[in-house]
């Protein structure tokens, strides 16, 4: 199979990257603020242009603040993304005006060998702003292309350009199991995903709230595509700025759950845990997507022996016993350790949402439960009768209990009937809806 072509949105901090990344981007929403530094790591989309397609990757802005750890470590992302790229969009300012800085990162972009490179004047919303972008052709780099990201003026002709410098696909291959990973501030999601990915694919460093953006990173796994999403810690509301960057990034978090297939809920193993951390676990028990409880930081904790995981597994049991059906893995992302089992558990929780149960076994097991635990009416109504459970949808597996009309059933006598159909058929990691269907009376 052909590589697919992959473009690179570079420049200094706040010239519209992430705008026109969102313009191009098939279904793409990367964070957009005025504030300097609001993208750190590289993210990634599709671009469909007539009838091809491509990968285009978001980078964060370059500064002169080379002190600072972090724009080391956002600087270095972006020099990854300029050495996978096949070509590199310079993006700049026209509004603005051309910077010392602009001169600088153009005459390191000159100095790569055989690196192809278009220069793309943003913000050229007035004529007097694409009239401005003349001053540009002092950088060396040919034509700059005149766009405004935020209309999408300019953008078709940028598109028809960039297909004349890359050996673009017919197609590209974007389904595959989306795992979000999801936890609080500074729990390790972005050393996991590191791990998983085998390579610093997303900055990680000791401040809180380093990851602002929800992206997705694709990666392998025997055969089997995984869409791995970090996203930003979700602290409680209460100390979080209605207005702020990290408020949307919560929510992107927060809408991560629901577009996943599978949540690796990271918590830390050698702290007790948190409120938040339950009230996380029940916002992805109501959502559709299967469930990983992964303890990281399993190296911090001290003197373990042989029984401590059986004591950290009763303790986390207990603390969200209503995921019992959750696997749990401790594991310590530093130490990479685990990792195969994690992404094996993956794909078997992957599965488990697609189980399908024949008719003819739900029958036996309809009878094997009455047998066990006869039915248990619900408050006001008359003595219940199961006609009979059936399948009605997968992922996540749903289930219709057909009852008499004018009956019901205790909400424990569903949970039940939950446990049961968990202990013989599986569907480990998978959330279960049951219905209760009332048939009208002959």
């Amino acid at each position: 199979m052909a590589r697919t072509a992959r473009v690179a949105l570079v420049g200094r901090a706040t010239v519209g990257k992430s705008t026109l990344f969102n313009r191009l981007a098939s279904g793409a929403h990367a964070l957009v603020s005025a504030e300097v530094g609001t993208t750190r790591d590289r993210r990634e989309g599709i671009c469909h242009w007539r009838g091809v397609s491509w990968v285009i990757v978001d980078t964060g802005g370059l500064d002169d603040l080379s002190v600072d750890t972090i724009r080391q470590k956002i600087a270095a992302q972006v020099h990854a993304a300029i050495q996978e790229a096949d070509l590199v969009l310079l993006v700049v300012d026209a509004r603005a005006g051309m910077t010392e800085l602009d001169r600088r990162i153009a005459r390191e972009l000159q100095r790569l060998p055989d690196k192809r490179i278009l220069l793309v004047a943003n913000k050229t919303d007035t004529m007097r702003d694409a009239q401005a972008t003349s001053e540009f052709f002092k950088l060396g780099l040919g034509k700059p292309w005149a766009v405004a990201a935020t209309s999408g003026v300019g953008t078709g002709d940028l598109l028809d350009e960039i297909l004349q410098h890359i050996h673009a696909t017919e197609s590209v291959e974007e389904a595959g199991i989306r795992v979000g990973i999801i936890g609080r501030p500074n729990v390790g999601k972005s050393s996991l995903v590191n791990a998983l990915v085998g390579e610093e694919r997303v900055i990680v460093h000791d401040e809180p709230y380093t990851t602002r953006d929800a992206h997705d990173i694709p990666i392998t796994f025997h055969g089997t595509k995984l869409i791995l999403v970090d996203t930003a810690g979700v602290r409680r509301k209460s100390r979080i700025s209605r207005q702020s960057i990290e408020s949307e990034s919560v929510r992107q978090s927060l809408s991560t759950i629901e577009k996943s297939d599978v949540v690796i809920f990271v918590t830390e193993t050698h702290k007790p845990i948190p409120a938040q951390d339950r009230q996380l676990a029940e916002l992805i028990r109501e959502s559709n997507a299967g469930m990983i409880i992964v303890g990281n930081k399993w190296d911090l904790v001290p003197e373990k022996d042989s029984k401590d995981e059986k004591r950290f597994t009763d303790y986390y049991r207990g603390q969200f016993n209503f995921m019992e059906w959750a696997p749990l893995i401790f594991m310590s992302a530093k130490d990479q350790t685990k990792l195969t089992r994690l992404k094996e558990k993956v794909v078997t929780v992957y599965g488990e949402k697609f189980r399908r149960i024949t008719e003819n076994a739900l029958s036996k097991f309809l009878k094997d439960v009455i047998k066990r635990h006869k039915p248990t009416r619900g408050k006001g109504t008359g003595n219940p009768y199961i006609y009979r459970i059936a399948q009605v949808d997968v992922n996540p597996p749903q289930f219709s209990v057909q009852v008499k009309e004018h009956t019901s059933l205790r909400v424990t006598y569903l949970h039940f009937i939950e446990r049961q159909l968990r202990a013989k058929f599986g569907f480990e990691g998978s959330p279960i809806k049951i219905w209760i269907d009332k048939i009208p009376r002959a």
